[in-house]
């Protein structure tokens, strides 16, 4: 269990879900923990003031509705169905666009908000629900995104960047292009160094001693996350041309890094960058379906992006000069800055609206929660739960 005050562990955990009603409680089923994920949530635990729990049972979920009939449950991208099964249940849900699927059309008329991280959510779901002639809708609100700043945890070993110099990452996703930017290198041997890291070995990617990885191209697989944030860091020019995004955590730390970014001209890729000035649009084929998507066809998230799209990305980079690419990272992670300002921002606003449905709709009590928080806080010290106070 964690908060923006503690993080507990403990066989009470439950008994305390059950007992005490934060203004906002974060629903998330196993299915959501991957780093993305976790990118996600800190941000709302955080800024939002969040209680994130273990995955209880239905049973623990109804009871913990019946109790607290006033807290608002937040979803990511897999919402926990209970909670929406039950009227009246004040439900906030964060989702991907790529991930909502057909059979959850139901959720939405019983969703009280959807926040969009990106704009093109809420555009998407808006024509989705006026197509549909749905008039019991969610209340679609952007609120910006960001990603945890990747700058501050290495910002004391006093590094150097070579804007010459290329990385990308892709985690264990396949939908990052990453066959297409490695073949973009053995076509131009003369192009400067390229460094991926992921989860797959050279093998694995078909290179071996009858086919060498191309000589400019260093492969490393999965490496520690300071050593990643310092690769991140000393490489100026990162490519990120992925198929599809919810958010796209990997293009925004490039932003935040400073960094040359090179990322695909579709959404929510594309919301990341204006193209010549915080960073590169690559071009793609068109869009495709995908029959398991709710969306479509009022917005189609994936698209291929080939060699040749890349190839002609990268040489737009090479023809800037290296005061060019400076200049391009410095707003790239200007644009971070704000967005992140205004995702803060935004998410104070939730909590605060949370707080008033809390306290049956009653405005002007933040002061009530804070003071009823750090009673219950005490209350949990007082047991001796606490693994950090944070």
């Amino acid at each position: 269990m964690i908060t923006r005050d503690y993080v507990l562990k403990g066989p009470k955990l439950r008994e305390i879900y059950l007992s005490t009603c934060f203004p906002i409680e974060m629903s998330v089923s196993q299915g959501g923990r991957s780093m993305g994920h976790c990118s996600d949530f800190v941000q709302y635990i955080y800024h939002a003031g969040m209680r994130i729990s273990p995955e209880f049972d239905d049973e623990t979920w109804i009871q913990k509705m019946q109790n607290c009939p006033h807290t608002t449950f937040f979803h990511g991208a897999y919402p926990i169905e209970v909670f929406f099964a039950v009227p009246n249940i004040r439900n906030i849900w964060l989702p991907n666009i790529e991930q909502i699927e057909r059979f959850q059309s139901w959720l939405l008329p019983r969703t009280h908000t959807v926040l969009c991280k990106v704009r093109v959510i809420c555009q998407a779901l808006e024509k989705y629900l006026d197509h549909h002639n749905i008039t019991t809708r969610p209340i679609l609100k952007y609120v910006s995104h960001s990603t945890p700043d990747p700058v501050e945890p290495i910002s004391s070993k006093n590094l150097t960047r070579n804007f010459n110099t290329f990385f990308h990452s892709y985690g264990k996703s396949g939908w990052k292009h990453t066959p297409e930017i490695i073949t973009c290198f053995r076509w131009h041997k003369d192009w400067p160094t390229l460094t991926v890291v992921g989860d797959r070995d050279a093998n694995s990617w078909g290179y071996n001693s009858g086919n060498p990885v191309p000589h400019n191209v260093r492969l490393l697989q999965r490496v520690d996350i300071n050593t990643l944030r310092t690769l991140q860091f000393q490489n100026g020019i990162h490519i990120c041309p992925s198929n599809n995004e919810g958010y796209g955590h990997y293009i925004n730390e490039a932003r935040a890094i400073g960094a040359v970014l090179l990322t695909t001209d579709h959404p929510p890729m594309n919301e990341f960058v204006k193209d010549g000035v915080n960073g590169i649009l690559v071009g793609h084929n068109p869009p495709y379906p995908e029959a398991y998507r709710l969306i479509e066809p009022h917005f189609y998230p994936s698209v291929n992006v080939k060699p040749f799209h890349i190839c002609e990305g990268i040489k737009k980079v090479l023809e800037m000069s290296t005061d060019d690419r400076i200049e391009m990272g410095r707003k790239a992670r200007q644009t971070y800055e704000q967005e992140t300002h205004e995702m803060i921002e935004n998410l104070k606003l939730v909590e605060k609206e949370a707080i008033e449905w809390l306290y049956h709709g009653k405005s002007g009590n933040l002061n009530g929660w804070i003071a009823q928080r750090s009673e219950v806080t005490q209350s949990i010290l007082d047991q001796c739960l606490i693994v950090e106070n944070i």
